[in-house]
């Protein structure tokens, strides 16, 4: 019995040594052209703010077919999504590092102004078994929160976006290619759902 534990030891400490030693990074690759529209943007302002926890975001996923780990740096490719869909709607956008302290010292009579503060809700990514020209599969889900001027909380709302993309064969893993797509996806869908409630509040 001690005999198979210590084997048993001895094979999990020899597939964490492989996993450490085989860590791929998956960064999405966000662009602001990606992001224009020629729809007419609203005539206000919004100020994101971005917190240290937000812009630092990671997530480690384990793929024990494939004998590797798959560290998501979400945090940066986050942050540019928010910013440049807001550029994409609204006149005047600004970003923060920190959290706002309200209220803010600006004069916003006859204005649309908002505060946005969105934080990482959960996160979740699966690969296939067998096939690994199957989909791989990205789930994001953002916390939300707009405020007015003096804090009062406009929107307090969780936003799921997702991204589905297949493997492709002919890389050495096939999550090289598929992963950093799905979740690109993933970031923009979460991310377009909440930039049209802040448009919606401008209707209000």
């Amino acid at each position: 019995m001690y005999v198979k534990r210590l084997v048993l030891n001895f094979f999990v400490v020899l597939l964490l040594a492989v996993l450490n030693s085989c860590t791929s990074i998956v960064t999405p690759n966000i662009q602001s052209s990606e992001y224009l529209t020629e729809n007419k943007k609203v005539d206000g302002t919004v100020h994101l703010y971005i917190s240290k926890e937000f812009k630092k975001y990671t997530q480690t996923k384990v793929d024990i077919s494939d004998l590797k780990n798959w560290k998501f740096e979400l945090g940066t490719s986050a942050t540019d999504a928010f910013r440049y869909a807001l550029e994409s709607k609204f006149t005047n956008v600004s970003v923060s590092l920190g959290v706002p302290n309200f209220p803010l010292s600006i004069d916003t009579r006859d204005k649309f102004f908002v505060v946005v503060t969105p934080s990482f809700n959960s996160f979740y990514a699966s690969d296939p078994i067998l096939f690994k020209f199957e989909n791989f599969h990205v789930n994001i889900k953002f916390q939300v929160d707009v405020f007015d001027v003096n804090g009062n909380k406009l929107i307090s709302e969780l936003y799921d976006g997702k991204g589905t993309k297949r493997g492709a064969i002919g890389y050495a893993s096939a999550g090289s290619n598929a992963y950093p797509v799905a979740a690109k996806q993933a970031l923009n869908d979460a991310i377009h759902k909440a930039i049209d409630s802040i448009v919606a509040l401008n209707k209000q």
